[in-house]
């Protein structure tokens, strides 16, 4: 199996760099299964992993969790999360797709244990 190039450059500002070339999946038997995010244009989010944070990338729920005084868990590079299927700009970068979105964009974070299938929203 080929090793995915991660880019080089990094996000600014408030934005992210996400993974959306691939998911991989292992079945029952062990057998690999990768999709395309963009096999299933009907639906209204994808995934998506994170490649790279911008440094004003969640700042506004740090602020808003020290107003409260509560902890957060932000997400980070690596997590898999979901993000509105048409937010930010689509580039090819090292024969994978990645999107530069808003960190607004980022709908859930799910956890490395859980069973991720994309269906309709």
């Amino acid at each position: 199996m080929n090793e995915k190039k991660i880019p080089k450059g990094r996000a600014v500002g408030e934005y992210i760099l996400v993974d959306v070339s691939t998911v991989e999946r292992v079945s029952d038997g062990g057998i690999v299964l990768t999709g395309t995010h963009g096999d299933a244009i009907d639906q209204s989010s994808m995934l998506a992993t994170i490649v790279s944070l911008g440094p004003l990338a969640f700042q506004d729920e740090v602020l808003f969790a020290k107003e409260l005084n509560i902890t957060i868990d932000l997400p980070k590079i690596g997590d898999l999360v979901g993000i509105a299927r048409h937010s930010g700009a689509e580039y090819t970068i090292n024969e994978s797709k990645f999107r530069i979105i808003r960190h607004q964009d980022v709908t859930y974070v799910f956890h490395p244990d859980d069973d991720v299938e994309v269906g309709i929203v």
